[in-house]
């Protein structure tokens, strides 16, 4: 059932509510609804809200002391990004307000693992831009940045969160910590804005903070709060950037270690208080303590920890959350802890930006045997018989000291798969689903199980694609089909990727899965098997020219080499076709006792040459594709030509070629 609102005139405010609740947090929506209903709306200010509850979703109006319901949505998915865009398209199309306050209610894990709304194995990841594309949409659908974004959410205000949503929210609330089921007060929060709905942005956002940590001081629990302004949060990126590289010309500083151990840090699973080995420290604290030294480290750092209280408003109560200064960021307290997820964490805006986890490497001091990223092969870029093979440049914890190219010749696919049936592998544990296929109907699917290919293939690669959630994906071949060598194995992702591996011996190939509570998709198996392979380039750039090469096909992959001595493996083949054909050419030119004419022609022909009164000297036979003739200098009699320029024509189906020689005697 659907209700439509006709707005006389455009409210100051709309307050939407995305609260999914299909999940363990279904009990405690209820209460923060009948918070909502204790005010409700007026004229100035609509309230609405999405719930997602065991299985059935509603949309309602909040009105003083009752819910009207707008829309039955039936079983919806709260943990996927789309379903959190299409409520802002909803707030937008039938909402429209001067401001918005979007609540965004769930369980949450800060930047890490499942990100925010949960439901069943699906979440809204922050590390693969779910959540940034999701804020970003909502924005486009109001027409203008969100005012203030309330992350009701276990850990979110971190620095890594809001680096993925500033351009898109003027305003972010949120804790550090966990937060307890009661959540933030929606009673007083819409006291403050229905009673004073003028009121001034800032001053609102900070009072929704100010009102959270006042209820969990009322409830006895240590709580904490922040209200940050992300519309200056880009000074704040950049003086943390410059941190950064302070720190690593110096990642064993003592003074570095000491603030790490003595930081404000936030629990992941408890409530306080917390401990050094947590994952989560306060960003502002842990510069304020390294600004206490006398170097430029020192001064970098006060900036840091000044250009954040300038843009952040922190509240806290309880002993144990006194340093909290409103914004937290990852820092592992052990390099194991680093190594199980600093790949996820590259792709953040924030590690990007700042090469946060290129710090932590550092910081841990062990040696480096991590090899760089697989380069990922562009499209060539094509001019004649010329291109330019590009990659994306590489990525690794130190540096990347060297890229490797090779060509390889008499490339031949020996297997495309689309996962669709079991033609090509035995095994068990795996169905065919098409609940997520990459491409085409549908994929190989499995929580645990194997594959081992009905062929054996050649000296050559071996590709797929991979959509895996947690457990352990490996790779082994064999010649016999009894003695099995791992030659990859994979972690958990959150999106589609491509995998390639080297099949250096013919072998047979077996997939294998395996973990506790975890599942992986494969499609699009491809191999190919390989003839002679060349390096043709090696240095810095992530770019090679060809010049001149004929009507043809062309293959290539890359590597990448760090400063440690590691390599990366082989990218994905990269293809290239020239369809146009070479002009031909001779040489030497001029000549004397003989020259060679190199063509490149689709069908087999004639090549006529011609003194330049038009006398034919000589002609010759020749045969299509890309090859050479040797012309020593004589006519049809048998006879030296004598000194002088010669025309050549060369005709091949619809081709004529025009060129001219030289003769010196």
């Amino acid at each position: 059932m659907l209700f439509l609102f006709f707005l006389i005139a455009i409210p100051e405010w709309t307050v939407g509510c995305y609260f999914a609740a299909d999940n363990g947090l279904d009990y405690a929506v209820l209460d923060d609804m009948n918070e909502l209903t204790s005010v409700g709306s007026t004229p100035s200010v609509t309230v609405v809200i999405q719930v997602d509850r065991l299985g059935k979703a509603e949309r309602y109006f909040a009105q003083k002391d009752s819910l009207v319901l707008l829309q039955e949505i039936g079983d919806i998915n709260s943990g996927d990004p789309e379903t959190l865009k299409e409520f802002g398209r909803w707030l937008g199309m039938y909402f429209s307000a001067e401001h918005y306050l979007l609540v965004v209610w769930d369980h949450g894990n800060g930047w890490e693992k499942k990100g925010i709304c949960y439901e069943g194995s699906s979440f809204i990841s922050i590390a693969g831009g779910e959540f940034r594309e999701a804020i970003k949409s909502i924005s486009s659908s109001l027409g203008k940045n969100i005012d203030v974004l309330l992350l009701d959410a276990c850990l979110m205000q971190m620095v890594e969160v809001a680096s993925e949503v500033y351009p898109f929210v003027d305003f972010m609330v949120g804790s550090e910590q966990l937060v307890p089921d009661f959540g933030f007060p929606y009673d007083k929060i819409l006291l403050m804005l229905t009673s004073e709905p003028l009121v001034e942005i800032k001053a609102f956002s900070d009072s929704i903070s100010s009102f959270y940590v006042q209820y969990c001081k009322k409830e006895g629990i240590d709580g904490q709060a922040s209200s940050m302004k992300l519309v200056s949060f880009t000074n704040l990126l950049q003086s943390i950037k410059s941190l950064i590289t302070l720190l690593r010309s110096d990642p064993q500083n003592s003074l570095i270690r000491s603030a790490r151990d003595s930081v404000q840090t936030f629990n992941f699973a408890t409530l306080p208080p917390p401990i050094p080995q947590n994952q989560y420290i306060d960003i502002c604290h842990f510069a304020e303590i390294i600004s206490e030294g006398d170097d430029e480290i020192a001064s970098t750092a006060e900036r840091v920890a000044s250009l954040a209280r300038t843009i952040m408003f922190s509240t806290h109560t309880g002993e144990s959350l006194k340093n909290s200064r409103g914004l937290s960021v990852w820092f592992p307290y052990t390099y194991s802890e680093f190594l199980f997820n600093y790949l996820k964490y590259r792709k953040l805006v924030y590690a990007m930006t700042t090469e946060w986890e290129k710090f932590l490497f550092s910081y841990y001091g062990v040696p480096d045997t991590i090899p760089p990223m697989v380069p990922c092969p562009l499209p060539a870029e094509i001019f004649g018989n010329s291109y330019t093979i590009r990659w994306e440049a590489s990525y690794d914890l130190t540096y990347i000291s060297e890229y490797e190219l090779e060509e390889i010749r008499d490339v031949q696919v020996v297997l495309q798969d689309g996962c669709e049936d079991f033609y090509n592998f035995d095994g068990e544990g795996f169905v065919v689903s098409a609940h997520l296929p990459h491409s085409g109907e549908g994929c190989f699917f499995t929580k645990g199980g194997w594959l081992v290919s009905k062929e054996r293939f050649h000296k050559g690669s071996f590709s797929f694609f991979r959509h895996q959630r947690g457990g352990s994906l490996r790779i082994l071949s064999s010649k016999d089909l009894v003695d099995w060598s791992e030659i990859a194995a994979f972690l958990d992702n959150t999106e589609w990727i491509s995998e390639t591996i080297d099949i250096d011996t013919e072998s047979y190939v077996k997939i294998e899965f395996s973990g506790d509570n975890s599942w992986v998709y494969i499609d699009d198996i491809s191999v190919l098997s390989f003839g002679d392979e060349e390096i043709v380039y090696r240095g810095m750039n992530n770019s090679y020219t060809v010049t001149d090469r004929p009507n043809g096909r062309y293959h290539y992959r890359v590597r990448a080499h760090d400063g440690s001595e590691n390599m990366s493996e082989w990218s994905e083949i990269l293809k290239v076709a020239i369809t146009s054909y070479l002009s031909p050419y001779n040489y030497p030119n001029p000549f004397n006792e003989g020259t060679y004419i190199v063509y490149d022609i689709p069908e087999d022909g004639w090549l006529s040459i011609f003194t330049v009164s038009g006398n034919l000297a000589r002609e010759f036979e020749v045969k299509k594709e890309h090859d050479h003739i040797f012309w020593d200098g004589r006519n049809e009699d048998g006879r030296n030509v004598a000194s002088g320029i010669y025309i050549c024509r060369l005709r091949s189906g619809n081709l004529s070629f025009l060129f001219k020689i030289a003769c010196v005697r």
